[in-house]
């Protein structure tokens, strides 16, 4: 039997039955590094369609351009 996790992946469907937490987000734009539909919104609506309820975000600049800079 398929993982509950695996099948709604493939199917292309949110994980609707558990607590889903994205660690690890960038919110943000950066010529070097592509974040399709970076703003918040775009982020949120595409968290939104995984299933993901809640996610922890830096900005992208912060991780190219260094600490300073990015906060």
């Amino acid at each position: 039997m398929a993982d509950r996790y695996m099948e709604a992946g493939f199917k292309g469907e949110p994980i609707d039955f558990h607590f889903v937490m994205d660690s690890h987000g960038h919110l943000g734009q950066h010529s070097t590094f592509l974040i399709l539909d970076g703003g918040p919104e775009g982020v949120i609506r595409v968290q939104d369609s995984l299933g993901v309820d809640m996610t922890a975000v830096s900005s992208i600049e912060g991780t190219i351009a260094g600490w300073k800079r990015g906060n």
